[in-house]
């Protein structure tokens, strides 16, 4: 450290050179406790041959200008200082003001870093020698973690200022870091994941069944009755964005399509309608719903879906349409949730309605209508409906056979696809997010 002697000198004494703080901001009240107090904390100064150079202070000098103080208590560093060294000076004195941003606050522990870094050199490999952030964290008096992730924020913010215009503070800049380290390692993962499964044929049909583009418009190219089975788990018609949080290591939200409440019916009924033409004569649907406020639509949406313009009554006497009922599919996750707890009981499971085409018979008979499987951790999600492998997979073996196709609509993270495909079935189905097929591709990889 470089060391310095207290002593009170002449303020004409002092000369102010080049600061660090441009805009010394409103000083009526620092004046005015200095005219009543006095300069409680010295001013940082260099001796030079005929005056002294200010280092650190420049705010505390101009009240004290105001405040007509002629006698002012200084550090002064006698030895000759670098230009390195006086400059790290200013800004490490700096560092402790109140009124800093967040990213002059960051900008400031870099300069201060890379100052020191100059002046000792980097930290080698041989012990104690040049300067490292454990240094900078000692002299700041901050934790050496704080410090790494400030120093990685400043050098982030001086590359991509755009990525944290919307950061009110350190901790929202924080958030928007990791997301971009982990979408990075993330796209590494891709990479490495797409290269891999180029050379297995069976992987590579997998995920050109994961296919990009809109239902409406790719279902017209499947055949009539063609289909064994559909997972159909749709938007919600909720805004699932509104006060959402982030899950998992990517802004999923960002890429989630909802529908909104004026539109969803429509959306449902020209679904179910194609869904209604592609399925084979004997053939089991699910359909994943928000009951509230959807139940009964929905309901009648399934027993009117291909009719055209046949009565809704002789519809139903034909036999040719879709069947359900009000018993429906319950998954049971175990633990619930409430956003108001003092005042609604914990949500703990989900509805679907079990639809059927003709008289198709179970894979699995007399098998309870509830089905118990642990949700996935928020971290593990790469989509924010995303449900486990594991219930997918019952389900799969409860309505259809080995060798059966099946049809997924919204495929979203795509796990629908891989429990068809660990249960010897073959399929397909759309999203129109690549981002999520891009985590899907991750997945095959890691996980077949």
């Amino acid at each position: 450290m470089i060391d310095a002697v207290v002593d009170i000198i002449n303020r004409d004494q002092i000369s102010c050179g080049e600061r660090f703080r441009e805009d010394l901001g409103d000083i009526s009240e620092l004046t005015q406790s200095i005219r009543e107090r006095g300069l409680i904390q010295p001013l940082a100064v260099k001796k030079r041959d005929n005056d002294y150079l200010l280092l650190a202070g420049g705010r505390r000098f101009s009240a004290c200008e105001r405040a007509k103080v002629t006698k002012i208590p200084v550090r002064i560093y006698d030895r000759d200082l670098s230009e390195y060294e006086a400059r790290a000076i200013e800004l490490a004195e700096n560092f402790y003001r109140k009124d800093l941003t967040w990213t002059e606050q960051v900008k400031l522990q870099r300069e201060v870093h890379l100052l020191h870094q100059k002046i000792h050199g980097p930290r080698s490999t041989i012990p104690d020698e040049g300067w490292s952030t454990k240094d900078t964290s000692e002299l700041l008096g901050k934790s050496r973690s704080s410090v790494k992730q400030d120093l990685a924020l400043a050098e982030a913010y001086e590359k991509a200022p755009a990525l944290f215009e919307k950061c009110k503070n350190k901790h929202d800049a924080s958030k928007v870091l990791d997301n971009v380290r982990a979408s990075m390692v993330q796209q590494e993962l891709q990479k490495r994941a797409e290269e891999k499964i180029k050379s297995d044929p069976k992987k590579q049909n997998l995920i050109n069944s994961y296919i990009i583009g809109d239902f409406f418009d790719k279902v017209k190219q499947i055949p009539n009755s063609s289909m064994d089975f559909i997972e159909f788990d749709p938007p919600y018609g909720i805004d699932l964005k509104k006060g959402k949080k982030a899950e998992s290591t990517t802004e999923v939200a960002d890429y989630y399509n909802e529908i909104e409440a004026s539109k969803y019916m429509t959306f449902i009924n020209t679904a179910l309608a194609e869904c209604h033409r592609v399925m084979s004569a004997h053939s089991w649907m699910i359909l994943w719903f928000g009951p509230e406020p959807w139940f009964d639509s929905i309901y009648q949406a399934i027993i009117g879906a291909g009719r055209g313009d046949m009565s809704l009554e002789d519809w139903i006497k034909s036999g040719k349409g879709l069947q359900t009922d009000r018993m429906v599919g319950i998954w049971n996750k175990e633990h619930g949730q409430s956003k108001q707890p003092d005042r609604h009981l914990a949500n703990s499971y989900e509805m679907f309605f079990i639809i059927h085409k003709g008289r198709p018979v179970l894979n699995k008979p007399g098998r309870s209508n509830v089905f118990t499987f642990k949700p996935v951790p928020h971290q593990k999600k790469i989509h924010p409906t995303e449900r486990p492998i594991e219930l997918l997979m019952e389900l799969f073996q409860t309505f259809s056979a080995p060798g059966n196709r099946y049809l997924i609509p919204c495929l979203g993270s795509g796990t629908s696809l891989l429990a068809g495909h660990q249960c010897s079935m073959t399929g397909f189905g759309y999203d129109l997010a690549e981002e999520f097929k891009k985590d899907f591709i991750v997945r095959v990889q890691e996980n077949l």
